[in-house]
């Protein structure tokens, strides 16, 4: 009767860590799934300055530029329609040739810097750009400022 018991008591504690397991892991996937930055919620008059700085990837091809007011406020009505996906490793992210990063200081002094292209970087990290072939024209435009 007692090794019965024990068994029990040994098939009970093995079930409850492999379900603690795979709530852990259900809840880790299902959080990379979450969009990073809301752009949809970003207004112009929160936003002290764009700027753009990269390469096109040629000799002397450095660029760096800081949007005008109009800039900004057009480059945040291409931002307010960006859908992102999941979250995908930088080696699948790597690019080559022509890149642009943007630097967008919001007046509470906070930097969220982006870098758009088929993953989109914020900050440190990358995410799926689903609508990407809809918008990429437009972001080559600010690109070429």
């Amino acid at each position: 009767m007692e090794k019965a018991w024990k068994r029990r008591l040994i098939l009970l504690v093995v079930v409850i860590l492999c379900l603690a397991t795979v709530s852990g892991i259900t809840s880790g996937i299902l959080r990379k799934g979450e969009q990073p930055v809301d752009f949809s919620s970003m207004k112009a008059d929160q936003i002290e300055s764009v700027e753009l700085s990269g390469t096109t990837g040629g000799e002397n091809g450095e660029i760096s530029h800081c949007f005008t007011e109009e800039e900004k406020a057009e480059f945040l009505s291409l931002l307010n329609r960006v859908e992102l996906g999941r979250e995908v490793d930088s080696s699948e992210a790597a690019s080559t040739g022509a890149a642009a990063a943007y630097d967008i200081k919001f007046k509470d002094g906070t930097v969220v810097s982006i870098s758009p292209g088929k993953c989109f970087q914020v900050q440190t990290k990358y995410y799926k750009f689903k609508n990407f072939d809809d918008l990429w024209e437009e972001f080559i435009v600010f690109n070429s400022l």
